[in-house]
């Protein structure tokens, strides 16, 4: 495909002593989740660094880099870099959501930022590319996204992230009748900026009130929405993706590593793994996640840290 595709990251620090003093008088007129202020959705674990290693390796065709924080900027960024611009909240979200520390309503404002092409990839800053990935891995023939889940979910509500998801879809299957009760594969993803404004005003009160959430809650509409949306009204390419999950469990483990060796899409590891090399190197995935998590430790991120400097070794451009 012929368009410039951006890309777009959410990053935060929460060793910044101003942004954790906000944060903490912020939290004494709030009542929330105590999930949603584990030290997991704020920490910086250096992360964004190698993913844009990763980037300048494997997807060197990205148009624009969008990084939106609150007010803050990695000390390694090269601000000079023409493909980075830092875009703070104040930008995107209305003055009634500010400050925000929920992601979901982060999200869901991405579509505020001015010069943002119609073709976008999101990305956490935990997510990576593994190989060279080209434009068409995102987007089909056609321009539209192709939008990558997994199994079936569980109606389960045990954290407000499941909540999130169900949300999302009992409006997809209330306007629609079309029930997408898929996972998604938590990887980077692709979208078009006209489609989410489509999405925003056909749901507009559900999602301003979650772009109002200055935390997590249970009432929040999980991104999610915008895909689903997408496949509703445009018969979008919906890719059921057969993803390798790199938990604890040593039956899993093992079930993974006897499987034979073919590429997949994308793989979800968790910190707290030490097989992660073994199971990249095995499966050969295009994107990868290390998702940090409630049950990460300290000595978990020193041992992300280290695997990740051995993975991406090599300074890019967009570092001093």
């Amino acid at each position: 495909m012929n368009q410039k595709i951006d890309l777009v990251y959410l990053w935060c620090n929460l060793d910044d002593p101003n942004f954790k003093s906000k944060k903490e008088n912020f939290l004494k007129n709030q009542i929330i989740d105590k999930t949603a202020n584990n030290p997991c959705r704020f920490t910086d674990n250096g992360e964004l660094k190698y993913s844009l290693r990763s980037v300048e390796l494997y997807a060197p065709w990205v148009n624009k880099i969008y990084i939106i924080t609150d007010n803050q900027i990695p000390n390694w960024l090269n601000l000079n870099h023409p493909k980075i611009k830092i875009i703070n909240q104040n930008e995107i979200l209305p003055q009634s959501a500010i400050p925000s520390f929920n992601s979901i309503s982060i999200e869901h404002s991405i579509k505020n930022i001015k010069e943002l092409q119609e073709h976008f990839l999101y990305a956490n800053d935990d997510m990576f590319f593994n190989d060279y990935t080209s434009p068409e891995f995102f987007f089909n023939k056609k321009g539209f996204p192709i939008s990558r889940f997994r199994k079936k979910r569980k109606n389960n509500h045990f954290t407000i992230y499941e909540y999130a998801l169900c949300n999302a879809e009992n409006l997809i299957y209330n306007k629609f009748k079309l029930l997408l009760n898929y996972e998604p594969h938590h990887n980077i993803d692709a979208y078009l900026k006209s489609e989410i404004i489509n999405c925003y005003e056909a749901f507009k009160e559900e999602i301003d009130a979650s772009i109002n959430s200055h935390f997590r809650s249970r009432e929040n509409v999980e991104r999610a929405i915008y895909q689903k949306y997408f496949i509703a009204v445009k018969k979008g390419e919906f890719k059921r993706v057969s993803r390798v999950d790199c938990k604890l469990n040593p039956i899993m483990r093992l079930i993974n590593l006897i499987k034979k060796d073919f590429k997949k899409d994308s793989c979800l590891i968790f910190p707290q793994n030490r097989n992660i090399e073994e199971v990249l190197n095995k499966f050969k995935p295009y994107l990868f996640c290390i998702n940090d998590s409630e049950d990460t430790t300290d000595f978990d991120r020193i041992y992300l840290k280290e695997f990740l400097e051995k993975r991406f070794p090599n300074k890019s451009s967009f570092e001093i």
